[in-house]
Order: C-alpha cells, then sequence, then structure tokens
C-alpha cells in the first residue's frame, strides 16, 4: 500500500458507526450518501488536525462549515483508532494523529482506486452480459414479429 499525499482540505465524517473521508468539505457535501445517512443519525465533522466542523443541513443540501472551536485531536485520534478495529487492522494508540490520518487516507484512497468512482459504480451494477439481454431480446422479438406477419 502507497501513501497517498493527505489533502490539506480533508474532512472526515462520522455518521453512527460509518467513518466517511473526503478531499474536501465541498465534496463532503455533495454526497448522496451523507444525507441518508443525517436522517439515522448525527454527523460529527472533523478536519485533519481535529479541527471541528459545523454541519449545516439547509434546502436539502449537506455543508461543513469551520468554527471557533479548538480542535480536538484526541476526539479524531479515537475515531481513527475504531475505523482501524473495524478495518481488522488496529493501529497503535501511541501512533501520531498525522501518522493515522495519512494511513486512514492511503485506505480510503486504495478503496477508490479499486472500485472507481461513484458513477463507475452505479454504471457497474448491471453486468456487460444484462445489457445485451437487454437491448438483443426486445429486437429479436421485433425482428421475429415483423417476419411472421
Amino acid at each position: 500500500m502507497s501513501s497517498e499525499r493527505v489533502p490539506s482540505t480533508l474532512i472526515f465524517v462520522e455518521a453512527g458507526d460509518a467513518l466517511l473521508m473526503y478531499a474536501s468539505p465541498d465534496n463532503a457535501g455533495q454526497c448522496p450518501h451523507l444525507r441518508a445517512f443525517e436522517e439515522k443519525a448525527s454527523l460529527v465533522a472533523y478536519g485533519s488536525d481535529g479541527a471541528p466542523y459545523r454541519v449545516q443541513h439547509s434546502a436539502g443540501r449537506l455543508s461543513f462549515e469551520t468554527t471557533d472551536a479548538s480542535a480536538q485531536p484526541e476526539a479524531l485520534k479515537e475515531v481513527l483508532l475504531r475505523y482501524f478495529e473495524a478495518c481488522e487492522d488496529p493501529a497503535d494508540a501511541q501512533e501520531p494523529l498525522d501518522e493515522l490520518v495519512a494511513r486512514a487516507w492511503t485506505i480510503e484512497c486504495d478503496y477508490r482506486r479499486r472500485c472507481g468512482s461513484e458513477d463507475e459504480i452505479a454504471r457497474r451494477k448491471m453486468p456487460w452480459w444484462g445489457h445485451i439481454i437487454l437491448i438483443g431480446v426486445p429486437l429479436l422479438a421485433l425482428y421475429w414479429a415483423l417476419r411472421h406477419r
């Protein structure tokens, strides 16, 4: 697993038991998955240094804004330790926060590289042969109907 460069705008969003990572607060606000999570659980967001974000919901959109509250690196560290435990790759609690952040972002990037973008995932829901059947069967039925009139 190669180490990925951590974006300075990286945001971690804790949604119930899930931890989601986005390259920026704007990316997080555009994610349709978060809207579904928000209905079930409260969202808690942190920057890569533990700076808390205020989660706003207005006009059907989520937005993440920085707050004046002091950074909470220990809170983010606890969230990341639970994340690594859930990934069955426990981390050492003594490991520095920046290393935990980099490791989590690398895992996320590797996952996205394997699975592709949201659009690619949506396109792959039906296998290629499903498209052939979906198009081919009606064409064959039309051909048969026209030939046997």
